[in-house]
């Protein structure tokens, strides 16, 4: 099996180089009235699906219901909407201490509308523009490509993935998103990748240690592609750019690498660890990752677990089978959009 840990002693020499550039970029100005809303430090309202996601077969859904259940949070299925749960709502902003639900979704009818403010009732909806559907510009812009921190670090409050040609804007170097860079080799915007988003949350996922907002490990993956070693290498180049880019908001020793195998053509072989389902009442957390063939893998999240829990002992996980959703290219954390109670 090939390792890529000769890839880490990459990345050492550029490193004061781009903690200088960490401190160049901090004193970005950031509205202070405007902040991101994060599944971590908040209590979880409830989580929100669709009937897209629901007609989806999963023989495992009732097992995910029950544990989500009887950890005190419902399940509300919005009808009418086109995409899954996690994607429609692309993010959701506190400003001026009142709550605003982005919607990222052609066909948010008034009836998604109506189902949505009967059980959320003091928010405000604020809807995408005129964006062609089934485009990479589209998909790039649903929920499962945005994860908002919990605390604000050097003006930063979220990471999500852009086009290589982004990385250099304004909004990438000196606003409050961490932009990294997508992970597929050669990508391009205006290619058509099929069912393919290539979203933040199939490679990237936040971990709780604690209860505070600083208290929090980033899981990341580390992409092997068995079959080609060159396309191996290409995988590695961007994995190596980001993983240095991370480190400008993130001390190394919190940023833990799990595996994640492609294949050829950069898909992922396997349902990724890091779209995982997160719940929290009180100090309380539970956790449900979808469960993972490789058995070493699945050791190491136990190992990492534990080792979270032996000081803070709040945490529950558990693992699902989630093969189905896979084959539908999403998975869990794709499946549901945490609505944090405010």
């Amino acid at each position: 099996m090939i390792k890529n840990i000769d890839y880490f002693e990459k990345y050492y020499k550029y490193k004061n180089k781009y903690n200088m550039l960490k401190n160049q970029y901090s004193g970005a100005h950031v509205s202070s009235d405007i902040d991101y809303l994060d599944e971590l430090s908040f209590n979880t309202q409830l989580l929100v699906t669709t009937d897209r996601f629901m007609k989806l077969e999963w023989n495992n859904y009732q097992q995910f219901e029950d544990l989500v259940n009887s950890f005190g949070v419902e399940i509300i299925n919005i009808k009418d909407v086109v995409e899954w749960g996690q994607d429609f709502i692309s993010k959701i902003k506190l400003s001026d201490g009142h709550k605003q639900i982005f919607i990222h979704s052609r066909y948010f009818t008034e009836e998604a509308q109506t189902q949505m403010t009967d059980v959320l009732p003091n928010i405000t909806f604020k809807k995408i523009g005129d964006i062609p559907e089934n485009t990479n510009i589209y998909n790039l812009g649903k929920g499962g490509n945005f994860i908002s921190l919990p605390n604000k670090i050097n003006g930063r409050k979220a990471i999500t993935l852009k086009q290589e040609a982004e990385l250099s804007q304004p909004f990438c170097k000196l606003g409050t998103l961490l932009c990294l860079k997508i992970y597929l080799p050669g990508f391009n915007i205006d290619d058509h990748y099929d069912g393919d988003v290539f979203h933040l949350d199939e490679i990237l996922t936040l971990i709780p240690t604690g209860p505070g907002v600083e208290d929090y490990n980033v899981w990341f993956y580390n992409p092997i592609c068995s079959e080609d070693e060159e396309y191996n290498r290409a995988l590695q180049d961007i994995f190596l750019y980001n993983y240095t880019k991370l480190q400008e908001l993130f001390p190394i020793e919190r940023i833990k690498l799990f595996n994640l195998h492609f294949t050829r053509d950069g898909k992922l072989k396997f349902p990724p660890i890091f779209n995982r389902v997160l719940l929290r009442r009180g100090k309380m957390f539970r956790i449900i990752f979808p469960d993972q063939i490789i058995l070493e893998l699945k050791q190491q999240v136990i190992d990492e677990m534990e080792n979270v829990i032996q000081t803070y002992p709040h945490i529950e996980y558990y693992f699902i089978n989630t093969d189905q959703l896979h084959m539908e290219q999403g998975n869990i954390h794709c499946g549901f959009k945490s609505i944090p109670n405010i």
